[in-house]
């Protein structure tokens, strides 16, 4: 088989999952011919950002969590197998019929590379045990592994989720939506641009040279429709009459405090959205945790 291994550099797998399409089934279809795994494949790129349920596994399924698509069936014109792929940009939520649907998007180069050079036979048995009619199942510790060394990599990809544990950043917002975070009542910060920071950062006060609270990034939602995001108007802080960017991403806070004091930093030119904090301001923020 081959391998990605060595046109980039090893990166770690994130959480992954193994999506089953069966097409005799009817309710997935992206091709004229459900039938054609490759084909099937190709469409899904075409389609672009789609959601899907998430079953049992809407307590494990994050941002930034690799799926791998799984084409079955007995009219299947190819071998069963993992022919694309696709990243989580929205954790599940709970819709009115009370199931649990998370958002992907599809990673063409890698479902590029997999109709190239699909997993299929005992490799794929060696991923994931039988389904039992489940729609998606995370693939264990040592099929990750496995998947790793197929693999090669995690392909790069845009804005791939990263965890701090202390604060280095400070992010600027102003004025009075940072109040609002401040305050409890706004949970969602409105951006254009998703972002790979997680864990806490500082608030900073446009314009005004100092930082003036904490709080924690737990995930990022998007991208928004309109509909979603006048949904969800209490959390972004406003109702919006029409989409702010071209893409609109909601930054989920938690945890937001305001600092006692005030903690004035040195802005660096150019700084729009993140200011990497010097040492002597980081020491005088509260500890994270």
């Amino acid at each position: 088989m081959t391998s990605l291994a060595g046109r980039t550099a090893a990166l770690p797998l994130p959480r992954i999952f193994v999506v089953h399409h069966n097409p005799n089934s009817g309710r997935y279809a992206y091709a004229d011919d459900p039938n054609d795994a490759i084909a099937s494949a190709k469409a899904l790129i075409a389609e672009g950002e789609n959601t899907w349920v998430a079953g049992n596994c809407h307590r494990m399924i994050g941002v930034g969590d690799l799926l791998l698509f799984r084409f079955g069936g007995s009219r299947l014109k190819q071998e069963p197998g993992l022919y694309a792929a696709a990243h989580v940009t929205r954790a599940p939520e709970q819709a009115e019929n009370g199931k649990w649907r998370f958002r992907y998007k599809p990673d063409a180069r890698l479902t590029r590379h997999l109709m190239r050079a699909p997993i299929v036979g005992v490799r794929l048995a060696r991923l994931v045990g039988r389904s039992f009619g489940a729609s998606i199942q995370p693939v264990p510790p040592d099929g990750r592994a496995i998947l790793a060394d197929l693999l090669g990599h995690q392909p790069n990809r845009e804005e791939q989720p990263v965890a701090h544990t202390g604060i280095t950043h400070g992010l600027l917002i102003l004025k009075e939506p940072l109040d609002k975070i401040l305050s409890g009542t706004k949970t969602w910060e409105i951006r254009g641009k998703a972002t790979a920071r997680r864990g806490p950062i500082a608030l900073i006060e446009s314009k005004s040279g100092q930082v003036v609270g904490v709080c924690n990034v737990v995930d990022v939602v998007g991208p928004l429709s309109l509909a979603e995001l006048r949904r969800n108007a209490d959390r972004a802080g406003f109702r919006p009459g029409e989409l702010p960017y071209a893409t609109t991403y909601a930054w989920v806070v938690r945890d937001a405090r305001r600092l006692a004091e005030r903690i004035p930093y040195r802005h660096p030119s150019g700084a729009v959205i993140w200011v990497r904090l010097e040492p002597s301001v980081v020491r005088r923020l509260p500890k994270s945790g």
